[in-house]
């Protein structure tokens, strides 16, 4: 499962525009979360926020959201100390303070925020309660702030625009209230210069191209203006996406492509999302990320980041330890594609690796897959399809079926399970398989009490170090 959007989300939770704001908002939970247990992952926080941990998952996959929110709340608190919130700390986590738009013109003098529960608590409104708010760049500079009193809520507040230039940026909320609680809240903001225009003119460049072979350029110039008008329209996605950079990268594809020039992606380092076309015409959405060595033309390691039930080509980036997968890759400096996968299919990997193979370098003897739960099927489903083609494969808190063959059991395997993953059990399954078939390079490791959402955080390094000795490093 991931959230968020970021992106924390169930297999039977819909993906639909009407649910995405939910998306949103446990997703960004989930990423406050991971962010504690990145830095306070001591054994004994771990114990302290494991029953809630188990608490939200129950709640996620039965649609309870406000309660799977109120536990994974719960559960950032025990990481950071022992003994229950007091009511107003409690009511401060469970408030949000979100946008009504997270993307709009410069032009525009305030964006609305609104200020209500995300789940219900007592009391209402604790007396002396307040609302700060700042507004961050990117690099966390503060460009504005200003403090609000809470007497009843809903509250909306009008943010002022006013000195911003065009630009992505944060709004921070911090929640006090009179006993000292004090809960932050961070939200992003896009401010578009000429927002409707610009807009305009790359769907009129799609337009254009309505008669063109397809291709990932013009895929991915769909997938953006897609991306841009539901922005646009004040709908909430399931993550932060940088509106300013996927607009001028919209409008520079739209030239690339007006201009007839190559591959707009081709040796390009960033963060990118792609609509890729495979060799069979098919489109296969990625979120990935290249490191500036790319430019140099050099083939690079690659890792396949296969998310769960649920999730999205968004869950590496933003969530499993707030994007830890792209941090080691960047550390690295390994290409990180994490692709879009549905319930009942994933996507081919293979078709993925020739297409990206005609715009980035890819050193074909060092491609790697990490995936989790329903990813770690599809893992071990590509490993099986073509064995031959990947370096290693490390299938965290899933299972697998496994068809032996020759190939297979020269490839090796990372296979990993929480003592309190409710998956342990086919992951051990899976370990078994795999020795069976004959596969005698398998590490298997069981981290004590880590659960189903953490043992992509807790095993990563290990995974990292296992993908180093087979890349040679």
């Amino acid at each position: 499962m991931k959230r968020l959007a970021v992106v924390f989300v169930l297999a039977c939770f819909p993906a639909t525009i009407q649910a995405q704001a939910e998306r949103y908002e446990l997703g960004r939970r989930l990423r406050a979360f991971e962010d504690r247990g990145e830095h306070r992952a001591d054994p004994e926080g771990r114990k302290r926020a494991l029953p809630h941990l188990q608490k939200s998952v129950s709640a996620f996959f039965s649609l309870r959201l406000g309660e799977a929110a109120r536990s994974l709340d719960l559960a950032s608190w025990h990481y950071r100390k022992p003994g229950s919130p007091s009511d107003s700390e409690h009511w401060a986590m469970s408030l949000n303070a979100r946008p009504t738009s997270h993307v709009v013109d410069l032009a525009d003098e305030s964006v609305t925020v609104r200020v209500e529960q995300f789940y219900a608590v007592t009391p209402a409104v604790p007396e002396g309660s307040t609302v700060e708010f700042h507004v961050h760049d990117r690099k966390r500079a503060l460009l504005w702030s200003k403090k609000h009193s809470i007497t009843a809520l809903p509250l909306e507040i009008h943010v002022p625009l006013a000195g911003l230039s065009e630009g992505d940026y944060r709004i921070n909320a911090g929640i006090e209230t009179k006993d000292g609680a004090v809960v932050l809240h961070s939200y992003g903001l896009s401010v578009v210069d000429r927002l409707e225009p610009r807009l305009r003119s790359v769907k009129a460049a799609v337009k254009k191209q309505s008669s063109a072979v397809s291709s990932t350029d013009l895929a991915t110039l769909k997938h953006l203006v897609k991306l841009l008008s539901d922005l646009a329209e004040k709908k909430t996605l399931e993550t932060d996406y940088p509106a300013v950079r996927l607009l001028r990268e919209a409008e520079e594809r739209a030239k690339f492509l007006a201009e007839g020039k190559g591959d707009f992606n081709k040796n390009r380092p960033g963060e990118f999302w792609m609509s890729l076309v495979t060799a069979k015409g098919q489109s296969a959405l990625v979120r990935l990320k290249a490191p500036q060595t790319i430019k140099h033309g050099k083939p690079l390691p690659l890792v396949f980041a296969l998310h769960g039930a649920g999730g999205s080509e968004n869950m590496f980036f933003d969530g499993y330890g707030n994007g830890k997968v792209v941090r080691l890759c960047d550390e690295r400096e390994w290409l990180v594609v994490a692709p879009l996968s549905g319930l009942l299919s994933g996507p081919s990997l293979v078709e993925i690796l020739d297409a990206l193979n005609g715009i980035y370098p890819v050193d074909e003897k060092r491609v790697f897959i990490v995936g989790h739960s329903m990813g770690a099927s599809q893992a071990i489903s590509a490993a099986c399809d073509h064995p031959t083609r990947f370096a290693a494969v490390a299938a965290l808190g899933g299972g697998g079926r496994v068809r032996a063959s020759e190939d297979l059991q020269r490839l090796p395997f990372y296979v990993a399970a929480g003592s309190q993953d409710f998956a342990l059990r086919g992951a051990k399954a899976l370990k078994e398989a795999l020795s069976k078939a004959g596969c005698d390079r398998v590490v298997w490791r069981e981290f004590p009490d880590i659960e189903h959402l953490v043992i992509v955080q807790a095993s990563l390094p290990d995974v990292f170090a296992f993908f180093d000795d087979r890349a040679g490093k």
